[in-house]
């Protein structure tokens, strides 16, 4: 069976002012072939979104619903914009109802 793998590291961008958040993400991840950038805040995002090709965010928990909307509008506006997933294990009708106003 024949596969085939690019030579290129998927980019994941992890989005937190909190250490933790981005040490748990490298723990989990740091075995395999996603490479994880870690910014502190949606400025620093903005620009690495400008510069890379960026594959998956992870964004922290306790942002608001404003911030993750603008990272949302972020990615839309990148030439080749990508399909956004919301997941969140907090969630509740309120941001369900957001993301679906956002096409998220």
């Amino acid at each position: 069976m024949n596969s085939t793998h690019s030579a290129e590291p998927i980019c994941v961008l992890s989005i937190s002012a909190n250490d933790q958040d981005h040490a748990s993400l490298a723990s989990a991840f740091g075995h395999s072939r996603w490479a994880i950038l870690r910014v502190l805040d949606l400025v620093a995002a903005s620009i690495e979104l400008g510069h890379r090709n960026v594959s998956v965010i992870v964004y922290d928990c306790d942002s608001t619903p404003e911030h993750w909307i603008e990272i949302l509008r972020c990615v839309q506006q990148m030439p080749d914009a990508r399909s956004v997933v919301l997941t969140s294990r907090i969630a509740d009708d309120d941001l369900w109802t957001q993301a679906l106003e956002y096409d998220a």
